[in-house]
Order: C-alpha cells, then structure tokens, then sequence
C-alpha cells in the first residue's frame, strides 16, 4: 500500500491498542482508502495484518456491499500466494480485514530497490500468475 495519504482526506480517527483479541503492534502502510497494521492475534498467537478501511469510503452502500463481497471473495481462495483472509471487523471508525501476515518487503519496493535477475523475476511471475489462476477457478465456481 502507497506511504501518502490520498490528499485531502484528512488523518483518519487512530486505532485502538487493540481491537478484540488483537494488539495492534505497528503501522505497516497507508494509502487512500486506509491503513495497514501488524497486529498479534492474542488468541491463536500469530501476527496478523489488520487493513482497516476508511469509514467514509463506506459510507455509500454500495461501496460497503462490494467491500464484504470483495472480502468474501479473498476469503475463499485458498493458494500459497494468496494472502488469507481470516476475518472482517465491523467498525464505526472503518471495517477492518484481518489478513494473513506475510514477511518480506512488498514487491513494489524489491523493483525499486534492486535490478531483479531474470530467473527470479519468472519464478515471482510464476507465482503471481498460479495464483490468479487458483483465484479465478475458484471465482468462476462462486459465481456460477
């Protein structure tokens, strides 16, 4: 997710020191439509990414139908690299989807840094296309 702030939207309410059985450790990213953080989920002892939404982005319906079915979507594919979906939260200051948490730098900030070998670039590739690949079965199977 995007370090800035869409301009404009002004600094979103701060979120708790914790949000049901989990403690909000750090602030991940954040970009127009919301933050990501790490958090522990103190019940299953395992970090997790918490991506809170923007409440006013939800505020319209239909945003908020396509949100949960979007999150329903995530939630059902199952493919190592496919970020889980474990949870939604339901909010007054924002939704938040409580995401598997995967180590590393982003993708993004890799090509920024570095040139990428050819090799390694196809197997990222690999990856990225199985996934989709997985997703779209499984959608296509959802949607029928």
């Amino acid at each position: 997710m995007p370090q800035d702030a869409e301009p404009g939207t002004g600094a979103p309410d701060p979120l708790p020191e914790r949000l049901g059985v989990y403690r909000i450790e750090s602030q991940l990213g954040r970009g127009g439509m919301g933050e990501v953080y790490l958090a522990w989920d103190e019940l299953l002892e395992r970090h997790v990414a918490i991506k809170r939404i923007h409440a006013d982005k939800l505020q319209d319906p239909i945003h908020r139908a396509r949100f949960l079915r979007e999150a329903r979507a995530v939630a059902r594919l199952d493919h190592p690299a496919i970020v889980r979906v474990y949870h939604v939260l339901e909010r007054d200051d924002g939704d938040c989807l409580v995401m598997e948490y995967v180590r590393g730098r982003d993708l993004a900030r890799v090509l920024a840094e570095e040139r990428m070998a050819l090799a390694r670039a196809l197997a990222i590739a690999r990856e990225i296309a199985l996934g989709l690949a997985d997703g779209a079965r499984r959608w296509a199977g959802a949607v029928a």
